[in-house]
């Protein structure tokens, strides 16, 4: 599924149940809730406020956002570009965080627009999670 600025922009988005599913969201969105995805491949360009992610295994989500929060998941891969360090939460098994790795040309269109500052120590916050149990398990 791919969704562009026209039918998502400024929108809060629920993604929940996928299995098997790739999924291209190009534009500033106000809020993502990712839950109960499983073999899921999700690019969301930008989020202004809160990306949240519940309950998924092996997924895979790519995002600009000022803040990314992740809960009981499991084998989940996160690339983060974001105002605030991501917080996990729950039991979270095998939580790999890395940078946000596209480069496309409006990408910063969209960043801009979600009002996520653009510095260079923001490239690096994925480095540096808030873990609020030592249950998880991740690795950068």
């Amino acid at each position: 599924m791919s969704k562009d600025d026209i039918f998502c922009g400024g929108r809060d988005i629920k993604i929940s149940n996928c299995e098997d599913s790739y999924i291209y969201i190009d534009s500033s969105v106000r809020t993502v809730t990712i839950k109960e995805c499983v073999n899921t491949t999700i690019f969301i360009a930008a989020v202004s406020k809160v990306c949240s992610v519940e309950k998924c295994e092996n997924l895979t989500l790519t995002v600009a956002s000022n803040l990314v929060r992740v809960g009981n998941s499991v084998d989940s891969t996160i690339f983060y570009y974001g105002s605030y360090f991501p917080i996990l939460f729950g039991d979270n098994r095998q939580i790999t965080l890395g940078p946000n790795n596209t480069n496309y040309n409006e990408l910063i269109e969209r960043v801009k627009k979600a009002r996520i500052p653009l510095l260079a120590r923001n490239s690096l916050n994925f480095a540096s999670p808030v873990i609020l149990n030592q249950t998880s398990s991740m690795s950068f």
